[in-house]
């Protein structure tokens, strides 16, 4: 009975994950769950059971840690948040999420939002490596507070000028239609594939989710593998295979500016051996 919560040397069941990220979150002990040091996924997850997911990791403690997904697949994982929060010098290698998963966030927002899979932030020399996301992702809300922004990926949201993201994949689809609103005089919507803000290393990245992006706000970013990529930032080796589509109105909140791409919408960084063919 204990096995079905507490996968003794590893991680088995959907009821244990969150059991392990409450345990962290909490400051507690999680190593019962280390095979050779590292937690570590040892069967295919099947998260049907948990109905409120609450990420690994937070801004009063990030995951510092490694991760070895080992390559299992996270099943019906259905959730509006990730499975990290915030990762802080951190490895997560090998994760797998699979088509049964969506995340989904409706409703409206005071504060900045941000939507992904894998990870909210990763910084502090953080390394995402050899993870793939075939799950759907969809926004569809109104800010209630002006001049706010979301940030939209398939994998990770924001990546710090000390972090890479390495041999990663997004196949899952990205949505936020022309009905999720950001309303003020300073506002913007970053999507990407792969990562929406990057100010680290993106490389050898893939994404073949195709992605129909339509937010109004003062300035929108839609790029296949990354939306924005910051000064001193690369994205090198990597290449978007999907369509990329862009459809709003002017409307009240107003769309004025919108930066689209099949690589990357917006860059100041270093930017080369990339392929588009979506």
């Amino acid at each position: 009975i204990k096995q079905e919560y507490y996968a003794m040397e590893g991680l088995l069941t959907g009821p244990g994950l969150a059991l392990f990220a409450k345990t962290w979150n909490e400051g507690g002990d999680v190593s019962q769950w280390f095979i050779d040091g590292v937690p570590t996924i040892i069967a295919d997850v099947d998260l049907t059971e948990v109905k409120e997911w609450t990420p690994i990791g937070t801004e009063e403690r990030p995951w510092t840690g490694e991760f070895n997904g080992n390559g299992k697949k996270l099943i019906n994982f259905t959730s509006s948040k990730p499975l990290f929060g915030i990762c802080d010098n951190a490895t997560i290698k090998n994760v797998v999420i699979d088509e049964t998963s969506e995340f989904e966030y409706v409703g409206q927002f005071s504060d900045d939002l941000y939507l992904a899979t894998l990870a909210t932030e990763i910084r502090n020399n953080t390394v995402v490596e050899s993870c793939t996301n075939n799950g759907k992702v969809s926004l569809d809300a109104i800010s209630n507070a002006d001049n706010k922004s979301i940030f939209v990926a398939g994998l990770v949201a924001k990546v710090d000028a000390t972090s890479k993201l390495t041999r990663c994949s997004n196949i899952g689809a990205i949505s936020v239609p022309s009905s999720c609103t950001i309303t003020g005089s300073d506002t913007s919507c970053e999507i990407g594939g792969l990562v929406a803000h990057n100010l680290g290393i993106v490389e050898d990245g893939f994404n073949n989710g195709a992605i129909a992006a339509g937010a109004q706000a003062l300035k929108s970013k839609v790029g296949g593998v990354v939306a924005n990529n910051g000064e001193g930032a690369i994205v090198r080796n990597s290449q978007n295979a999907a369509a990329i589509t862009f459809n709003t109105q002017k409307g009240a909140a107003g769309t004025y500016e919108a930066q689209v791409a099949g690589v990357i919408a917006f860059g100041r960084g270093e930017v080369y051996y990339n392929v588009n063919e979506g």
